[in-house]
């Protein structure tokens, strides 16, 4: 359920919820009318308020399918990174021998 449909069905207005996670209303109308969305803090704050009627993969549009991806990504990112850090290292460890070998 959407931020929008919450307060719908629970009869709640936009000032009376924005007291109540203490945050500015006109920003909390434009992610309930989906035009922003909040930032995990203030999605985790609004998820909690709802008492987890409204999740936070719904405020943030994220689905099972995209957050697989974006780990897979970020899993071949952090691969080539080990691979950079692997290769930085051997050539510290041969530079050091030559400082070594000239001193």
């Amino acid at each position: 359920m959407n931020l929008k449909e919450y307060l719908y069905q629970k009869n709640i207005n936009l000032e009376e919820f924005s007291r109540q996670v203490n945050y500015d209303k006109n920003y909390l109308s434009n992610i309930a009318c989906g035009s922003k969305k909040p930032g995990i803090k203030l999605a985790r704050i609004i998820s909690k308020a709802t008492g987890g009627s409204v999740t936070i993969d719904e405020l943030l549009n994220y689905s099972k399918n995209s957050l697989e991806a974006k780990i897979s990504n970020l899993s071949i990112e952090l691969d080539k990174l080990k691979k950079l850090q692997s290769e930085n290292q051997e050539e510290l460890e041969i530079c050091n021998t030559k400082i070594e070998e000239c001193i």
